[in-house]
Order: C-alpha cells, then sequence, then structure tokens
C-alpha cells in the first residue's frame, strides 16, 4: 500500500483519539515516522481502502433547494459502484460535485463521517443508479476538455456523452449553482458537439436524407438537453451503419 502519511494522519489520529464503533485500538505502538496504513492494518486487523486515501471534501450546507447545491441529481449521498485503480468498489456512497468535477466518497468507517475526494485520475468510472460516468482523459475527451461523462448511449460504432458543469451565481447573500450541459455525438474516434440535428448530418453525410425523415416522422427536436431524442436518434444513426 503507498504511503500517504501526510494527508492520513490528521484522520487517523482523529479518529482514533475519538474511538470507534467497531473496535478499541491502542495509540501505545504508533511510531508516526513509519506506514501509518500498515500499522492500522495490523492493529485493527481491518484493510484501510485505498478510495479512502484523499483530502476531505468540504461540504456545501445551503441545500435547501435544487439551485443551492453542486452535485449531480441530488445534494444526498447515492450508493454507487467505482473503479478505482482497478478494483471496483460497490454500494459505496457517492456524490458526485458539478461545480468542481470531481467524485466525492463518504468514508463510513470513519469516525466522525468523513466525506473524501480521492485522486481523481485513478478513478475509470463510476455509476449511481444507473447514471453511469466515464472519466475520459484530455487524449480521449471530446474538445480536450477531460474529466468525467455521462455515457447516454454506447454502441459497437457509436456513442452519446453529456458533460455537465455548475457555475456559482452571487446576489448579494444569495448562493445559487447554474447548471450546463453539452452533448457529443462519437462515431468511431471522431466527436462531433450535438447542437441540433445537423450536428448528426455532420458525423453521418451519407445518411442526411435518412436523419432528417426519422426527425420529422418521429417529432424529435434535437438539442443538448433533450437526452431522450437525442438517445432515439443515436440509436437510428448506429442502425444506419449496420453495426448494431
Amino acid at each position: 500500500m503507498k504511503n500517504y502519511l501526510p494527508r492520513l494522519v490528521p484522520m487517523f489520529v482523529m479518529a482514533l483519539l475519538m474511538g470507534s464503533a467497531h473496535a478499541q485500538i491502542s495509540l501505545e505502538d504508533l511510531d508516526l515516522d513509519q506506514d501509518v496504513s500498515s500499522w492500522y492494518d495490523d492493529n485493527s486487523g481491518a484493510e484501510l481502502l485505498e478510495i479512502y486515501e484523499g483530502k476531505i471534501f468540504q461540504l456545501n450546507i445551503n441545500i435547501t433547494t435544487r439551485k443551492t447545491f453542486s452535485a449531480f441529481k441530488s445534494a444526498q449521498w447515492i450508493d454507487g459502484t467505482v473503479m478505482f485503480r482497478d478494483k471496483i468498489y460497490d454500494e459505496i456512497p457517492l456524490k458526485y460535485d458539478l461545480f468542481s468535477d470531481q467524485l466525492t466518497v463518504l468514508n463510513v468507517a470513519g469516525s466522525p463521517l468523513q466525506p473524501i475526494i480521492p485522486n481523481q485520475q485513478d478513478i475509470a468510472y463510476f455509476d449511481l443508479e444507473g447514471d453511469y460516468f466515464q472519466n475520459l482523459s484530455a487524449e480521449n475527451a471530446p474538445e480536450g476538455d477531460a474529466g468525467f461523462y455521462h455515457v447516454l448511449y454506447a454502441g459497437s460504432q457509436v456513442a452519446l456523452y453529456a458533460k455537465y458543469s455548475k457555475r456559482q451565481v452571487v446576489e448579494g447573500r444569495k448562493l445559487e449553482f447554474v447548471r450546463s450541459e453539452k452533448a457529443f455525438l462519437k462515431n468511431g474516434d471522431q466527436f462531433v458537439r450535438v447542437k441540433n440535428k445537423g450536428s448528426f448530418i455532420l458525423a453521418f453525410p451519407e445518411h442526411k436524407a435518412a436523419i432528417k425523415s426519422f426527425c420529422s416522422s418521429n417529432s424529435l427536436k434535437i438539442k443538448p438537453t433533450n437526452q431522450i431524442a437525442l438517445i432515439r436518434l443515436t440509436e437510428y444513426c448506429e442502425s444506419l451503419t449496420g453495426s448494431k
């Protein structure tokens, strides 16, 4: 296990001094110059999960309305799944912050409970109640914008992604988070930012007539925020390639 001594020592000492609901651990043999993670493993009989090795997240406590929290979907913790350093952590409390584009995990083994920001580059993907997010590097992301992307559709040739963000708006003493989102269509290795049906025609120029007809006959209004329509048209374009 890697040594994260500078970050972990305050958390260990705080938790151990306050006691644990699961075990009583003596600090008599604790040497701050040694690998604290290994010492904890040996003395508690439990392995410190690597995903909990990170800095403490500062929570936004004003969560009275949807506009006053910065997380995706809900201000509450959601049990989800994370792939972290090639390990899968299932049913772990998660919160995806759109303002900072960071995934936070709740260390339920800590005392008190602590929201932790793990190393984001070590997260391959996470799933929040069926909403699947993939971590794309700058080399593999649309417009070179690295971060977490909501996978709306994933076929063998075609994929559809959404990228969310929130920005702070301050009016007097009132703070709100305003959400925005972009949609990206991927055909093979090429990304096209989706603004309207013309974006799909740009990605599939050989199927221009078919795309126009499909949108018209199904009354599809193609725009970045209309995800149901985007998914339907993406599925149709996949079928046109014969690779679905």
